[in-house]
């Protein structure tokens, strides 16, 4: 069990950030498209995984999306992500996400060895989000939070808010920028509050994006992602990505989509792990 434990203390490092936050769930990829294209979609914000990224990308979201996402993890862990996009009127959406990160239950045992109970352990998060575009080019979003951290029997539960902005500054140029995880601390541990920044460029089936964050933490580093997409035939998607974090973290991500009509779209990626390179496969519903 206590090989479990130290697992499940450092996995949150693994291919993220190494500043000393808790919480630190909240900054896993949402969908197989995004982590393909290494986590840089401030700037492009252009479907439901949008909620994890930038609300006011809402608004560019024509049709009702699902998205339902399954990532691999370490010893036996998993990760799912859970999003919905209603559009409203013209100018106006809602959306609503889940994040769940979790472990198996094991037998909890006291000094002798007995089985006095379970362990149980598990990162939650709950949101709801609105996006308006307030001028022809610009838009701006929301997105309210409840987080809850199980490592039992202790349990923390907090709330945290995000804000983003989206400018279309030309036809296929876009610019973005994002406020995450602001609100108060869980188990004595500050949430991953950051600000990020990014782009996005499209040239016919070519889609080009970076993005730049930074932590609101003292003496922590700005790290950097950029990722392209491209689509043949409107149908097969290839992306690529690479990305520079806190604690000389880097790699580079890979990833493919299929889309079947206006409908269904499925997304694969592999990005750097640690240990290996988890596969992450998410499946997006238009309707």
């Amino acid at each position: 069990m206590y090989i479990l434990l130290f697992f499940l203390l450092i996995i949150p490092s693994f291919g993220f950030s190494r500043v000393d936050t808790g919480a630190d769930f909240l900054k896993f990829s949402a969908g197989g498209r995004v982590a393909a294209i290494g986590g840089a979609f401030v700037g492009l914000a252009d479907d439901v995984s949008c909620l994890h990224y930038n609300p006011a990308g809402l608004v560019n979201i024509k049709q009702r999306q699902l998205l339902v996402m399954e990532s691999e993890a370490i010893m036996e862990c998993g990760y799912e992500y859970f999003g919905y996009v209603q559009p409203l009127r013209k100018n106006e959406a809602i959306g609503g996400a889940i994040l769940y990160f979790h472990a198996p239950r094991m037998d909890r045992l006291d000094d002798y060895g007995n089985v006095v109970g379970e362990f149980e352990y598990y990162d939650l998060s709950a949101s709801l989000s609105y996006g308006r575009r307030i001028k022809r080019d610009l838009s701006l979003g929301g997105t309210i939070k409840l987080i809850r951290r199980m490592i039992s029997p202790n349990n923390g539960v907090t709330g945290a808010i995000d804000l983003g902005l989206l400018y279309q500054a030309k036809k296929d140029f876009r610019l973005g920028a994002s406020l995450q995880h602001f609100g108060p601390k869980v188990w004595g541990d500050r949430l991953p509050q950051l600000i990020q920044g990014g782009a996005s460029y499209k040239i016919q089936d070519l889609i080009l994006t970076g993005a730049i964050s930074h932590h609101f933490i003292a003496g922590s580093d700005p790290e950097f992602r950029v990722g392209a997409e491209y689509w043949y035939w409107e149908g097969l998607a290839l992306r690529a990505g690479y990305y520079w974090l806190e604690g000389d973290l880097k790699g580079a991500t890979m990833g493919a989509g299929v889309k079947i009509k206006d409908y269904l779209q499925i997304d694969f990626s592999q990005v750097p792990g640690g240990l290996d390179r988890p596969l992450q496969g998410s499946v997006l519903i238009r309707f």
